[in-house]
């Protein structure tokens, strides 16, 4: 019987881990070209990529078997993010804004109260969600 596995972890992911970036390690590993037996591309799921970068760095290098519900096919993973963008659009049309918004309020880097601008980014959901202030003077200095 011929059984898919995953790929092997890199050296550059487990140099990553090793690091203490394990997350970022385990997103890299994620986005190998990971394949079912019919070619179907498929994303580990986060923990399981985790696991998987675990046991690479203790030393585990046998193959590992993929297993039905450790993974999602690339096509439902896009599906799925094309969904949160959809979201993201609705919920910024919903706030009045594109992903920006002006306003007056404490910098993230000066820490002074100044006009500039509320940049958004999408949450795990998809919706809009406040990340960072920067006022107009300090936008003018990181451009």
């Amino acid at each position: 019987m011929n059984f898919a596995t995953y790929l092997p972890v890199t050296q550059d992911i487990i140099k990553l881990y090793e690091s203490g970036r394990t997350i970022r390690a385990a997103n890299e590993y994620r986005e190998l070209d990971h394949r079912l037996n019919d070619e179907t591309r498929i994303v580990p799921h986060t923990r399981t990529a985790y696991d998987i970068v675990s046991a690479a760095v203790a030393g585990i290098t046998a193959p590992v078997v993929i297993s039905e519900g450790s993974y999602k096919t690339q096509a439902e993973r896009d599906a799925i993010l094309e969904e949160r963008h959809r979201v993201w659009g609705e919920g910024c049309e919903l706030a009045g804004h594109d992903g920006a918004d002006r306003r007056t309020d404490r910098c993230d880097f000066c820490e002074e109260r100044r006009i500039g601008t509320l940049h958004y980014a999408p949450d795990g959901l998809g919706r809009p969600t406040p990340v960072v202030f920067t006022c107009d003077e300090c936008s003018k200095e990181t451009v």
